[in-house]
């Protein structure tokens, strides 16, 4: 017989495994988005790059799992050299300007609707010289 819950499981034993099972493809994934994020954007704070995958993605609510699965995504991108993190002062990896290795670390933009603290601080400091 064929049971749904089973289905869902792929074979595992349990849901848990599966999902642990299931991280390093679902990091890849979530890197993918966040590179086509950052080459359209240029420069910019982390959150604001997560707040558009998630967007693009249909969630509109950065939990602790999402920011967690962003954060291990984003880590995994600067160890390998894929984005750049600017030493502009940031206490966290949510608030830290980041880049591709090809972009200047800041591009001058029109602040359109953005609020100040979605503005790189890279690019407040460019604004005021």
């Amino acid at each position: 017989d064929w049971d749904a819950g089973e289905a869902q499981k792929e074979g595992y034993p349990h849901f848990m495994l599966k999902e642990i099972m299931e991280g390093p493809e679902v990091i890849e994934n979530t890197t993918r988005g966040r590179l086509l994020v950052d080459a359209a954007e240029g420069p910019m704070l982390t959150e604001l790059a997560y707040r558009r995958y998630m967007a693009a993605c249909g969630v509109s609510r950065l939990g602790r799992i999402i920011r967690w699965a962003l954060d291990a995504a984003m880590t995994e991108l600067i160890e390998a050299g894929r984005v750049v993190a600017l030493d502009d002062g940031a206490v966290d990896l949510l608030r830290a300007t980041v880049r591709l290795p090809d972009q200047p670390d800041v591009t001058l933009r029109q602040p359109g609707d953005r609020d100040l603290l979605a503005i790189p601080p890279s690019e407040v400091q460019a604004l005021i010289r």
